[in-house]
């Protein structure tokens, strides 16, 4: 069975000691208050009516009443706007204190454009997915059992010039990989199967984020991967990233951020965007936010990092489900219906404004809107989740009641992106579990910035 994106619990990005630490909460609201002094009458009578007894009983009805009063104003002296500064790498382990320093942190990061210190040494650059890549990684056997038609049509349409590597966990795996191929008369050496095993089919967040260095070498990353299925930990996929970038032949470095790349773009200049879970995931966790910041700064190559908003009751809070880059100075922008969506339509809205306010090397950023299909089925179908691959872009594709606004899309990369070869691809049963191809598809970039497009 193949897991959603999200993930059975859903808004995982909030931090999975949520779910344990719900069950220790005590009783809120009226009614729970109300019960629970109830309790603490009846334990009284029964033990006695002394004067010492009742005395507690008032205590600790006076304590009830406070601690929602107390709770809520300790939540909102937390939260106020993050800044950027001088910054170090995080600590691996932040859970120490974590509570404390949090409260000496007294801030979470809102919506707007956070400045990388200029004194900071970068190190690395990561590449836009825009950029020439050498490899795609994806997880074949989980593919090709659940979603085979969409995997078939991925490596169909997918350069030739472009390495295809895919993992199997077992050789069950690898057979249903073969006989897939077999079956749409796709040659055997058109993909290298590795085995490494996993929980998911979402690479793009459980894999490493490979980086370019100034040398020419290239770097993976392994961040802290945290999202479940249910309660299950995805253990396997969190141990992924290391053994995929040991069989790409790419060193490892470990990050002790908390990171899913389905919620970076970059430009591959100097620019990342982001929405506010990344951040505020790791600042409550006990990371202060010019830390996060300086080591995405450092590692990533950016200047500027824009953080927007997530859509709202979107369960993955990412921003490739409504944004993308097709060149360093232009970004794609979804928009929803106001009249099915008003909320999101306005979250939207004001992700734009922010945006246009970025200045590149020639000028303001370019943001293009794209109409995006309706969500009021609960399903979040997205044109910017799009597949990437020197030359080709694959865009998704629903049908049925979305047929037009699949064929504006398409329309719509064509004017940005000349000379690529633009084709959909059905994913109407894939993003049901959402995501889409560009969560299903993990690009490792061409070793030097010459061979960028």
């Amino acid at each position: 069975m193949i897991v959603g994106r999200g993930g059975a619990v859903g808004k995982e990005h909030r931090g999975n000691r949520e779910k344990s630490e719900e069950a220790h909460k005590p009783a809120t609201g009226s009614r729970g208050l109300l019960a629970t002094a109830c309790r603490i009458k009846k334990e009284s009578a029964i033990l006695g009516c002394g004067s010492n007894l009742r005395g507690r009983f008032r205590e600790n009805v006076l304590k009830l009443c406070c601690l929602p009063i107390l709770q809520l104003t300790l939540m909102a002296w937390l939260v106020g706007q993050a800044g950027a500064s001088e910054a170090t790498d995080p600590p691996s382990d932040p859970s120490a204190g974590a509570f404390s320093r949090l409260l000496r942190e007294r801030r979470f990061v809102r919506p707007g454009i956070l400045t990388v210190p200029e004194t900071l040494q970068r190190e690395s650059v990561l590449p836009a997915d825009f950029e020439r890549q050498a490899t795609l990684v994806l997880v074949a056997d989980k593919l090709s059992r659940v979603f085979p038609e969409t995997f078939a049509s991925i490596l169909a349409k997918a350069q030739p010039g472009i390495e295809l590597f895919g993992l199997f966990s077992d050789a069950g795996g690898r057979d249903a990989v073969r006989q897939l191929l077999a079956k749409h008369e796709i040659p055997p050496n058109r993909i290298r199967l590795v085995q490494v095993p996993t929980d998911t089919i979402w690479i793009r967040d459980f894999g490493p984020v490979v980086a370019r260095c100034g040398d020419g070498t290239r770097v993976a990353f392994d961040c802290e991967y945290r999202r479940r299925s249910g309660t299950k930990q995805r253990r396997l996929d969190n141990a992924a990233a290391t053994e995929i970038a040991r069989h790409l032949g790419i060193r490892v470095r470990r990050a002790p951020i908390e990171l899913e790349a389905g919620n970076l773009l970059s430009n591959g200049r100097d620019l990342l965007v982001t929405t506010t879970v990344t951040l505020n995931a790791n600042i409550s966790r006990g990371h202060d936010a010019q830390t996060v910041v300086g080591y995405l700064g450092k590692h990533f190559g950016c200047c500027k990092i824009v953080v927007l908003e997530p859509l709202q009751g979107e369960p993955t809070g990412h921003v490739d489900t409504f944004a993308c880059f097709t060149d360093p100075d232009t970004i794609v922008v979804g928009r929803y219906r106001e009249s099915v969506d008003p909320l999101n339509s306005l979250v939207l809205k004001r992700n734009t404004a922010i945006l246009a306010q970025v200045a590149t090397s020639k000028g303001r950023l370019r943001v293009v809107r794209m109409a995006m299909p309706d969500n009021d089925d609960g399903v979040w179908r997205s044109y910017t989740n799009s597949l990437f691959a020197n030359g080709v872009l694959l865009v998704p594709n629903y049908g049925r009641s979305d047929a037009q606004a699949d064929r504006l899309a398409v329309e719509t990369f064509r004017r940005l992106l000349p000379g690529w070869r633009v084709a959909g691809i059905d994913a109407g049963k894939l993003v049901r579990q959402e995501g889409a191809l560009r969560c299903i598809t993990l690009p490792v970039p061409a070793k030097r910035a010459s061979d960028a497009r």
